[in-house]
């Protein structure tokens, strides 16, 4: 199995490797999460699931894009790093709610160290949908989204 590199990226010979490749960016270097954030009134939280990938290799991230199509987008930010003086560009690539809904369920049966966050994404996406009442699961959104904290967490043993 051969992939053709070339200035505008590359192909995948089909369908499966395509997915197993997404899959081991996503294992290796993104995050899968819920964010959780403020919503209109001080009792009330919005629950925002979405793949991240950051990366200062922008080539990366745009064939991550094009693989992805049409689902996701790219930034860039710019931070300071605490070791120097000096600026660092880093830019991100982030799927949403409805393309989730589409690449997760491809994706899991390759996934193999996000897998758990997937499972958790996967059912919090099931309960975002319209005409769900916040009350009735907000509870389960809660526990998702502890549940993948403590799974996120940096130097997790």
């Amino acid at each position: 199995m051969t992939i053709q590199i070339d200035d505008a990226g590359f192909e995948f010979p089909n369908e499966i490797s395509k997915w197993i490749w997404i899959a081991g960016i996503i294992d290796a270097e993104s995050s899968l999460e819920l964010q959780k954030s403020k919503g209109k009134t001080a009792r009330q939280f919005r629950f925002i699931p979405r793949m991240a990938c950051s990366s200062t290799t922008l080539s990366l991230l745009f064939q991550l894009k094009r693989t992805c199509f049409p689902y996701g987008n790219i930034s860039s930010h710019h931070y300071q790093d605490k070791r120097d003086s000096q600026w660092s560009r880093t830019n991100k690539f982030m799927v949403f709610g409805d393309g989730l809904r589409i690449i997760l369920p491809k994706l899991l049966p390759y996934l193999v160290v996000k897998r758990n966050q997937a499972l958790l994404l996967t059912e919090a996406l099931s309960l975002l949908t319209k005409g769900r009442k916040p009350k009735e699961i907000e509870g389960r959104l809660v526990e998702i989204w502890l549940q993948m904290r403590e799974l996120n967490r940096r130097g997790r043993k």
